[in-house]
């Protein structure tokens, strides 16, 4: 029987309190949060417990399934947790191993849904449990994962050190793929913080060690994220072609579906407009992940604003505002919006978005972010004071208009003798 040391159930998953805390109780999401944390919960006081805590007729179980019901049938998450529920009460005694991998599904399902703060909560109850010596490679996935829902959230100092757990642990248990992943994630960190250099190097070594050490699949992963890189040090053209030639090499849905997007992205930098809709619309309708369904309703957005289209750009900035996604997608999306409300004359409002943009991304470090935001900034205010002087100049203008019109009238006059 192995039991894990932690605190009091009560001061845990709280993303799951705030959760509940922000929706409708018996609304779907609602419905979602409150299964969940039960079901979290269930497992705290099992520990503490025993196994009488899962019995049949255990007032707690009855909750947690009565909550796991309430979701509609078909639902992906309420099959997950009833499999969580059904493991535990067909153990004799109180064993967290069977359940973890069940736990690590249920987050992954929450990260396609586009809900990266229970997520993490999710696989930091994994990583606190799982014993290094039977379960690294979970160990490992729980803290890989961690990292990303971290820096999704803007947390990068956080997601920094959930990578680096995961390479010393793989490093040490000779796990040279996941050891690259942890990389992986240190690089992408590097970038959205603006270190966009070292980021650019680590990306290049990592191409090669895991060429020579036979992973082509995650190589060509490394590619896609490299091209981002690229694309941001000013090369979109071979931003394009590096994106273009890693999804020759991919065979995963997820990560096809986020080389898709970044092409439609580095087509909207290339003006191809119309072959970005296309792609990004592609994106929209099939994706598999939440996450890449918002990131390409932010992209048409930008289309929208670049190519001019004022009720398209209305429409998707509605849909976008709605749905925030990650910090540098979100920091993102004050920018574009702010540049289509100036292309559409909307100053004040181009104004209120970029002084949202850039408090965002000061707070969650993204340095690159901000530095566009105050030449934008800069841009925008010549702009105001140039409109604000012609204004002036116009009402002075007005002012004068009666004695104007008696020139007129005078000269008019003198021309009908």
């Amino acid at each position: 029987m192995r039991r894990s040391a932690g605190s009091a159930p009560s001061l845990r998953h709280l993303p799951f309190f705030e959760r509940l805390a922000s929706v409708e109780e018996q609304s779907p999401e609602g419905r979602h949060a409150t299964a969940g944390l039960l079901i979290l919960r269930l497992i705290d006081h099992w520990e503490l417990a025993g196994p009488q805590i899962v019995a049949p007729e255990s007032v707690s179980v009855r909750a947690v399934r009565a909550a796991i019901m309430a979701l509609p049938t078909g639902d992906a998450i309420r099959e997950c947790l009833l499999g969580i529920v059904n493991t535990m009460q067909t153990l004799r005694e109180m064993d967290v191993q069977p359940v973890l991998p069940r736990l690590f599904a249920y987050a992954q399902l929450l990260e396609r849904r586009a809900e990266h703060a229970l997520a993490e909560d999710v696989y930091v109850t994994i990583a606190s449990r799982a014993v290094e010596e039977f379960e690294t490679d979970l160990l490992v996935d729980a803290h890989l994962r961690t990292g990303f829902c971290r820096r999704t959230l803007g947390r990068f100092r956080e997601a920094e050190e959930a990578y680096q757990r995961a390479g010393v642990v793989a490093k040490r248990h000779g796990e040279p793929q996941r050891a690259l992943r942890s990389r992986v994630g240190l690089a992408i960190v590097a970038s959205q913080v603006g270190n966009l250099p070292k980021s650019h190097d680590m990306f290049v070594g990592i191409i090669d060690d895991a060429k020579e050490s036979g992973f082509p699949a995650l190589a060509a992963e490394c590619m896609h994220t490299l091209a981002t890189v690229i694309y941001k040090q000013g090369f979109p053209v071979r931003a394009l072609r590096m994106a273009t030639e890693s999804l020759r090499h991919l065979d995963d849905a997820i990560e096809m579906e986020r080389v898709l997007g970044t092409i439609g992205a580095l087509l909207i930098a290339l003006e191809r407009y119309t072959t970005a809709r296309d792609t990004l619309l592609v994106v929209e309708a099939t994706a598999v992940s939440e996450e890449m369904r918002r990131t390409a309703r932010h992209a048409l957005m930008t289309v929208a604003a670049r190519a001019g289209d004022r009720e398209e750009f209305d429409r998707t900035f509605r849909l976008a505002d709605a749905q925030p996604v990650g910090a540098e997608n979100q920091a993102n999306f004050f920018i574009e919006s702010a540049r289509g409300f100036r292309r559409f004359g909307e100053l004040a409002r181009a104004a209120e978005q970029l002084s949202l943009g850039r408090l965002f991304a000061e707070t969650h470090g993204l340095n690159r972010s901000v530095f566009e935001i105050e030449s934008m900034e800069a841009e925008l205010e010549r702009e105001r004071a140039a409109a604000a002087a012609e204004a002036e100049a116009d009402a002075t203008v007005a002012t004068g208009l009666p004695e104007i019109e008696r020139e007129i009238y005078q000269f008019a006059s003198a021309r009908g003798r």
